[in-house]
């Protein structure tokens, strides 16, 4: 009895510290996409007032640019290091090349336009902030406050800031 109850309390301390090393990954990869988020939600706004005349802001709109290219470079390297762990290699290959479409063509949109790539762009970065936090055990948090904590983290900050971002652009 000694040896069975001895196995079976450390394999729950080896699923205990499992779980809690996918948490600590999913809040890695979603701290990065979080940052990536702000950073198109800035570009969108100097996109913007720079497609409707204000050539001032095409400094920091590149300098903005440098940023998300450097999100994206962090994220690869997460992506890279612990992609068997959180496979999210599909919806973040296709959010890359959305970002290097609007990228390209943005000097091309009109503003409207631009704004509506920025947004779709942003749209699928939360969403893909909400796969990495589901995959990654955040919002399957046994704790009731925990959980309720992690989903206003992941899912409910991040889209009232979107809609901020949005009423403000």
């Amino acid at each position: 009895p000694l040896f069975a109850f001895m196995y079976l309390l450390i394999s729950e301390i080896n699923y205990d510290a499992a779980f809690a090393k996918k948490e600590g990954l999913g809040a890695r990869y979603n701290e990065s996409l979080m940052m990536l988020v702000q950073n198109i939600q800035q570009g969108r706004g100097l996109a913007n007032a720079y497609l409707n005349g204000d050539s001032s802001f095409k400094g920091e709109l590149t300098l903005i640019h440098s940023r998300i290219e450097d999100n994206i470079r962090a994220v690869d390297g997460l992506d890279r290091r612990f992609g068997k762990t959180i496979p999210i290699a599909g919806e973040w290959r296709s959010l890359k090349e959305k970002w290097e479409y609007l990228r390209e063509g943005m000097f091309l949109m009109s503003a409207k336009e631009s704004f509506d790539a920025h947004f779709s762009v942003i749209d699928d970065t939360l969403l893909l902030m909400v796969k990495v936090a589901d995959v990654s055990n955040l919002t399957l948090d046994p704790e009731i406050d925990s959980y309720y904590l992690m989903d206003t983290v992941v899912s409910k900050l991040p889209l009232v800031s979107e809609y901020a971002g949005q009423i403000r652009g």
